[in-house]
């Protein structure tokens, strides 16, 4: 079975100088700690995904912070390792780019004469591999582990016959396979050695938002065919069209305000009523006025129109020009970032049907926020959904109103298949999925629960089968 390894090893001139310096202390255990840290910071950035280029330049995005709080300290005063070996001209790591909490990016690094890390696709244990990623987890009690992580089944046999399938072909991989294999690796070590259960560490502090998110690999953040081979045979269940369908969700309520008993929600958001409920029979005029003579296949010129349609609903501008924010920092339009030919932006934003939304979706946003202004007014000044010069975010206020009644009614759809005895095997924000293939019956009986409980009559799942290897 194919595994993933880091070997470290650290000249013999670095221990030397900090015997000199630490004569009392035990200094191979102190670069000992240092390095397994390093090298657990260096797994996560693999599993992120890392070019070969950068694998052989030596050179990384890590959170130096973490290195420096979590590597050791040493010496009657605790130094900090990762201190001493900078002030000292024995770094182990030499920092490229400083990351900041402002650009929420980590420092780019590169690797010193100092230390000779060997990274490959080679024998190790399950057992080492999981030190690396849970290095605290023997340590917790049974409460303390349900507290901070979320268990996902792993179908060991199905990810093995996947991993075995990419390492047939493991020197000519693409970038993207080879981040599958390394994190497809991961995962199964991890889970072989627990049981076969892979720890999801939850994010701490929760996102104010109302989702839930995880810190490292997680079943929400691998790519998605790296899902079935990951769960093994199952079915997804998401919402369709969610944050659309939120939307529509206050048309009714919007009609009422205007004291338009007349007027029908099918009428007056026609555009978003029909992508809810026609979305195939929308998306596939607008690809065919966007992509003309495209080298993209079918699957790939929708997967970019709901792309952009979905960054229409948090705002994104119909432009193809970039533009200067107030910080004087150029900024990217969102749409230019998905369509990378300029022509197939331009005929975007000029096709009929997504002016008409674009249009119904604004006014939908000023009646939802006036409406949260009247019945959630404390949310207005949570300073995370304020800008940096204090005033209110509309963004990402939409998004916290979003987030939250996402998460409330998919925990409808968690309820109520909890009580019809389903496995439940992993949650991915609007999607469950479980091992069972529903009936009919029970898809209606969450769908009307859904509906039910929120008021909105537009709650709907969609369906896709998993197959494992």
């Amino acid at each position: 079975m194919i595994k993933l390894v880091i070997k470290k090893e650290v000249r013999d001139e670095v221990i030397k100088a900090l015997k000199v310096a630490f004569p009392t202390s035990n200094c191979a255990k102190g670069i000992e700690k240092y390095t397994k840290e390093l090298a657990g910071l260096l797994l996560d950035e693999l599993s992120r995904g890392v070019s070969n280029y950068h694998i052989k330049k030596g050179i990384y995005r890590i959170p130096l912070k973490r290195l420096r709080d979590y590597g050791g300290a040493i010496g009657p005063n605790k130094k900090k390792i990762h201190e001493w070996l900078r002030e000292n001209n024995y770094e182990l790591v030499r920092t490229l780019t400083r990351g900041t909490r402002f650009t929420k990016e980590y420092s780019m690094v590169k690797l010193t004469d100092w230390v000779k890390l060997k990274i490959d696709l080679s024998s190790a244990t399950p057992e080492e591999t999981f030190g690396l990623r849970f290095p605290k987890y023997s340590k917790l009690n049974d409460q303390q582990i349900t507290d901070t992580y979320d268990l996902l089944r792993v179908d060991l046999i199905s990810l093995e016959k996947y991993i075995q399938s990419l390492a047939l072909n493991c020197k000519s991989l693409k970038s993207k396979e080879y981040q599958n294999l390394i994190r497809a690796v991961l995962i199964y070590d991890c889970a072989k050695h627990n049981n076969g259960c892979y720890p999801q560490k939850k994010l701490d502090p929760p996102s104010i938002f109302g989702r839930k998110y995880y810190s490292g690999i997680s079943i929400q953040n691998i790519k998605k065919e790296l899902r079935a081979p990951v769960l093994g045979d199952c079915w997804e269940y998401d919402i369709r069209s969610c944050v659309v369908t939120w939307k529509l969700g206050y048309a009714q309520k919007y009609l009422d305000s205007k004291k338009d008993g007349t007027a029908a929600v099918v009428d007056a958001f026609l555009f978003s009523y029909a992508y809810v409920h026609f979305k195939e029979e929308i998306i596939n005029p607008i690809k065919s006025s966007v992509f003309i003579n495209s080298q993209l296949d079918d699957v790939e010129q929708t997967s970019l129109i709901k792309e952009a349609l979905t960054a229409l609903n948090f705002g994104a501008r119909l432009t193809v020009y970039g533009f200067v924010d107030k910080f004087g920092k150029s900024q990217v339009p969102a749409l230019a970032k998905i369509f990378t030919d300029k022509q197939e932006l331009q005929r975007f934003n000029k096709c009929g049907y997504v002016s008409g939304f674009l249009n119904e979706q604004k006014e939908l946003d000023t009646f939802i926020l006036a409406d949260a202004k009247q019945n959630q007014p404390e949310i207005f000044a949570y300073p995370k959904l304020r800008t940096k010069t204090d005033r209110k975010n509309s963004k990402k206020i939409l998004s916290y109103l979003f987030q939250h009644a996402e998460t409330d009614v998919m925990n409808v759809v968690r309820k109520v298949a909890s009580e019809s005895n389903l496995t439940l095997l992993a949650n991915i924000h609007d999607a469950v999925i479980f091992r069972e293939n529903i009936s009919d019956a029970m898809q209606e009986e969450l769908e009307a629960a859904m509906r039910k409980h929120t008021g909105n009559p537009y709650w709907a799942l969609g369906k896709k089968q998993l197959k494992g290897w």
